[in-house]
């Protein structure tokens, strides 16, 4: 583990941070609807808007990077990724309502505080249906489409039911067939798919995190590390770790082989942005202990893991060797050929080639 910057966001503490898709940008969203963007590869910032003071408290990126979409409980706004620029808002169903997810079909999904999930075309915010599957009629809290967009997965106050939506490709997701498991015994806070793997890890106020199959739902494992109620969950980009944090300000970082705790933070403030992983590399970003700023943490994920190291080390060495003896001895048909590691007899000819 190796600090590998920082990033001061100034005197008012930092609601959300995500990285782009590209890894490139980090955006930090503000309680007060101001939204910056900085520059991993320049180390400085690009763009500030302010969407009207609001209480934005959600934020993501198109698939491709080209957009950003935030959300307030009565607003959600669709951004250019690359001026900052409002493209276009709507209204939204009002307080309590919590959940954000875009779609690589050309959907964004809101949640809200009937349990219901509303359906945009992220092309124009114009609505395309609803669905309303009763699995948390007190609230969606979390949303997460999969990455080829044919699951939606959601969850809210309550039981702890995990609703598993089935959006089969070119399927309005109104029409989604949904199945729910009691997977947790508090309400649903946070979803992350697991990179390459159909698997989902979730976070609920029980203080425990679930990981389970999404083809058929049985349970994979069940983390207890947290002694409050877990609100963030993210693999990292090849799924090795997973990152999540606690009501109380504890981040640990778990080993998807073993699932064992190979890194632990403890109480961050109240109010800092949850820690994100590095779509592109092992990079995890955490909020600083003022809860002024993030610092950009490098890991060495098989020192982490206690592993050899993955990556393939060449040895080579030089070496001269001189033959003496009278002529007609045979000097000239030996070879020690290092590449290969062999002794070969040659003809006896001169300028051999080695």
């Amino acid at each position: 583990m190796a600090f590998a910057g920082s990033v001061t966001t100034g005197v008012l503490p930092t609601r959300r941070v995500l990285f782009s898709p590209s890894g490139d940008i980090l955006v930090f969203l503000y309680t007060n609807g101001i939204v910056k963007t900085w520059n991993i590869v320049t180390s400085a910032p690009e763009w500030t808007t302010s969407l009207d003071h609001r209480e934005c408290f959600d934020i993501c990126f198109s698939p491709d990077g080209r957009f950003v979409a935030v959300r307030s409980p009565e607003k959600l706004f669709l951004l250019d990724a690359k001026s900052g620029s409002v493209l276009r808002q709507t209204s939204l169903g009002g307080p309590d309502s919590a959940g954000l997810a875009w779609s690589p079909n050309g959907i964004i999904a809101t949640g809200e505080p009937d349990g219901r999930i509303l359906f945009f075309a992220a092309e124009d915010l114009g609505p395309v249906g609803h669905l309303e599957h009763g699995f948390c009629p007190q609230g969606i809290l979390a949303l997460e489409f999969s990455p080829d967009g044919d699951w939606l997965i959601s969850g809210g106050k309550g039981e702890g039911n995990v609703a598993i939506s089935v959006v089969p490709a070119g399927v309005l997701a109104d029409r989604a067939f949904t199945r729910a498991t009691p997977y947790q015994r508090g309400s649903i806070l946070d979803f992350a798919f697991r990179p390459n793997m159909h698997q989902v890890a979730s976070a609920s106020a029980d203080g425990t995190i679930i990981v389970f199959h999404l083809d058929n739902g049985s349970i994979v494992t069940q983390l207890e590390g947290h002694t409050s109620a877990v609100v963030h969950v993210a693999f990292s980009f090849d799924g090795r770790l997973l990152v999540s944090r606690a009501h109380d300000g504890t981040v640990i970082v778990w080993s998807t082989e073993s699932w064992e705790v190979v890194l632990r933070f403890h109480h961050f403030p109240p109010h800092t942005p949850n820690p994100v992983f590095s779509p592109r590399a092992h990079l995890l970003v955490l909020p600083t202990s003022t809860g002024i700023g993030v610092e950009l943490i490098s890991l060495d994920v098989d020192v982490l893991l206690h592993r050899p190291s993955t990556q393939q080390t060449l040895h080579t060495m030089t070496a001269k060797v001189v033959l003496l003896g009278e002529g007609g001895a045979g000097k000239s048909c030996l070879a020690l050929r290092l590449a290969q590691d062999q002794y070969l007899e040659q003809p006896p000819t001169h300028a051999m080639r080695f």
